[in-house]
C-alpha cells in the first residue's frame, strides 16, 4: 500500500501545484482562461458528458444551482470510483487479475474521474468500451448472438444521435455507456476474482465451473 500511495500522492500533488502555479506565473492569461471556461457553461451550456456535467446541464435548464450541486455530486461518485479502482489495483498487483481484463476497466474509471468530458476526450475510449461490453455480453455463452446484440446497440445509439441532432441526448447516452461499462466491468472482475478464489480453495472444480472461469 505504501509503495503505491507514495507515487500517487506525488502525482496528485504535482498536478495541483501545476494548476495553482499558473495563476502566479501567468495571472492575466489564467484569468482569461477561467473566463472562457465560465462562458462555456453560461453561454454555450457545454458541461460535457460526465455524470456531473449532465446534471449541471439539467440544473441550468431548470434554473437550479448548477455550480454547487454538481460539485457535490462529483465528489460523491469520484470517491466511489477511487475506492473501486483501489480495490481492483490490489487484486491486480497480487496477480489475481490479468492486464487484458483490468486495464480497460481502469482506463474507464480514470476517465470518469474527469469532471468534464467532451467529444474528443471520449473518442479514444471506443476500444476499451467495446472490450468491456463484449465481455459482459459474452456471459450468455453465445458469441454470435452477443456480437449482433452489441452491434445493434451501438448502431441504434449512433442513428438516434444523428437523427435527433440534440447535444444533450448525445451527452446522456455517452454518460450512460461509460457508467454502465465501468460498473459492469468492476462487477465482472469481482466475479472473476471470486471464481479464482474458489478454484484455489477447491482444486477439483466441476466442468461447468471451469467453463465459466474460461469465459470470464
Amino acid at each position: 500500500m505504501r509503495c503505491i500511495g507514495r507515487p500517487a500522492g506525488v502525482a496528485a500533488g504535482t498536478g495541483l501545484a501545476l494548476f495553482a502555479g499558473q495563476a502566479q506565473l501567468w495571472p492575466v492569461e489564467f484569468a482569461h482562461y477561467l473566463q472562457a471556461v465560465e462562458k462555456q457553461f453560461s453561454l454555450n451550456h457545454d458541461f460535457g458528458a460526465s455524470p456531473a456535467g449532465v446534471l449541471g446541464y439539467l440544473l441550468q435548464n431548470a434554473q437550479g444551482a448548477f455550480e454547487f450541486v454538481p460539485m457535490l455530486f462529483y465528489l460523491s461518485y469520484a470517491a466511489l470510483i477511487l475506492r473501486a479502482l483501489h480495490a481492483l489495483s490490489r487484486r491486480y498487483l497480487r496477480g489475481e487479475l490479468s492486464a487484458s481484463h483490468y486495464l480497460p476497466v481502469l482506463l474507464l474509471g480514470v476517465v470518469l474521474l474527469n469532471p468534464r468530458h467532451i467529444e474528443y476526450d471520449l473518442a479514444p475510449l471506443t476500444l476499451p468500451i467495446a472490450l468491456v461490453g463484449m465481455r459482459l455480453l459474452g456471459w450468455a455463452h453465445r458469441p454470435v448472438s452477443s456480437s449482433v446484440l452489441w452491434l445493434g446497440i451501438v448502431s441504434a445509439g449512433n442513428v438516434a444521435m444523428v437523427t435527433c441532432g440534440n447535444g444533450l441526448v448525445w451527452r446522456m447516452a455517452e454518460c450512460a455507456v461509460l457508467v454502465v461499462c465501468f460498473a459492469g466491468g468492476c462487477w465482472q472482475l469481482r466475479k472473476k476474482h471470486a471464481v479464482v478464489a474458489s478454484r484455489a480453495a477447491c482444486p477439483a472444480l466441476s466442468r461447468d465451473m471451469r467453463h465459466e472461469l474460461a469465459n470470464l
